[in-house]
C-alpha cells in the first residue's frame, strides 16, 4: 500500500515520503517489494524520474539518491538496481559534480555500492 501511495504522491510534497521510503528500504520487508521484478523496476524508474527532473529541489534529489543507495541492502532490490545499471549511472552522473557535498556523497555512495556488488559477484563467479 505504501508503495502505491509513493508512486502517486505529488512531487511538490514528496520529500517526507522519500525520507520514509529511504528508511523502509533498510528494513527486511522492503525486499518483498522487489521480489517481483516488475514492481521493483517500477519503483526504481519512479526514483530515476525524480533525478531526471532537473527542476526538482536539490533536497528531493538528495533523498532520491539515498533511496537508490539503499537498494543494495537486500539481494532482490540489488538485483533490480543492477538490472537498471545503465540508466542509474546515466542519471546520477550529473550529481557527481553537484554544488552540495551531501548530494555528491550520495551519488558517490551509489557508485561505491555498484563496485562492491560487482566485486562480490566476481568472487562468486557470477
Amino acid at each position: 500500500m505504501f508503495s502505491n501511495k509513493l508512486l502517486g504522491w505529488p512531487t511538490k510534497y514528496i520529500l517526507p515520503v522519500l525520507d520514509i521510503f529511504r528508511m523502509f528500504l533498510n528494513h527486511n520487508q522492503a525486499s518483498e517489494m522487489f521480489k517481483v521484478y516488475e514492481s521493483g523496476s517500477e519503483h526504481c524508474s519512479f526514483l530515476l524520474g525524480i533525478l531526471y527532473d532537473k527542476d526538482e529541489k536539490w533536497q528531493n534529489h538528495l533523498m532520491t539518491l539515498r533511496c537508490l543507495a539503499n537498494l543494495f541492502r537486500y539481494p532482490s532490490a540489488e538485483f533490480v538496481a543492477i538490472s537498471k545499471y545503465d540508466k542509474v549511472i546515466d542519471c546520477i552522473s550529473d550529481y557527481l559534480a553537484h554544488e552540495k557535498p551531501t548530494v555528491r556523497n550520495a551519488a558517490v555512495t551509489i557508485l561505491l555500492n555498484y563496485s562492491i556488488s560487482f566485486l562480490m559477484r566476481k568472487d562468486d563467479n557470477q
